[in-house]
């Protein structure tokens, strides 16, 4: 890099000065480069997220979790993905304990790209993220301006209409799971249910728990009655 080997810009700034861009970015510098759009970000950050949750994009183990994972042995997943201000935070299990660790969501150029082929998208062009992967796909392969279903078109309407059809998409499967089981679904824990309409379709249900209790159990409960707590009615005492 010559003069600016000891340098120290952004992402975004290297990105503008032709340098060498990082091979791993944090989600947040990946939509500075996507878009200046504030909103655009909003949504770009929001499809990464639930990309994550949906195990259709990887993400990079946290230093902290790779060393210990080659001093013990232990094996590490995340639980959850949350969005802290402009950053997307993953919470890691550390040996079967959620909680213990938590980190900034950080995805390869591989990984990204990868992303994108497995959902038939064309890659972005004709803006700053284009520099990070241009040297993985031959030229040519992409959408000038971000303009595809993937990136520019998609805003929170369509977003909210994709989530309608995965929630009734696995409404169906839920009810199935529900009449073949004959299992009293009040009778269980949350997790619980979770774990085994997972096991009885792994393709339909690849998410994680926090993406289950928000994205279909908040809406599927309150739908059947399913969030009222059993007991004696609230306000009563029993007389001994």
């Amino acid at each position: 890099m010559g003069i600016f080997e000891n340098t120290e810009f952004t992402a975004k700034e290297k990105a503008e000065l032709d340098l060498p861009i990082p091979e791993k970015l944090a989600a947040s510098q990946i939509v500075q480069l996507w878009s200046d759009d504030g909103r655009r970000q909003e949504v770009f950050i929001r499809l990464m997220q639930q990309a994550i949750e949906n195990r259709k994009l990887k993400i990079q183990q946290s230093k902290y979790n790779m060393l210990l994972y080659l001093n013990k042995g232990r094996f590490f997943d995340y639980s959850k993905v949350y969005k802290d201000g402009d950053e997307l935070r993953v919470e890691w299990i550390l040996n079967g304990v959620n909680g213990q660790c938590n980190s900034q969501v950080v995805i390869s150029k591989y990984d990204f790209t990868a992303w994108f082929k497995s959902e038939n998208e064309l890659l972005p062009i004709g803006c700053l993220l284009e520099k990070w992967w241009k040297d993985l796909v031959p030229q040519g392969v992409g959408n000038e301006g971000a303009n595809l279903t993937i990136t520019d078109s998609v805003n929170k309407d369509s977003l909210e209409i994709a989530e309608e059809d995965a929630y009734a998409r696995r409404k169906v499967s839920f009810d199935k799971w529900l009449e073949q089981s004959k299992v009293e679904i009040k009778s269980l824990k949350v997790e619980d249910t979770y774990i085994q309409v997972k096991q009885f379709n792994k393709q339909e249900w690849n998410i994680i728990f926090e993406s289950f209790k928000r994205d279909f159990w908040q809406k599927y409960s309150k739908e059947n009655g399913l969030n009222k707590k059993p007991g004696r009615p609230p306000g009563k005492k029993y007389r001994g």
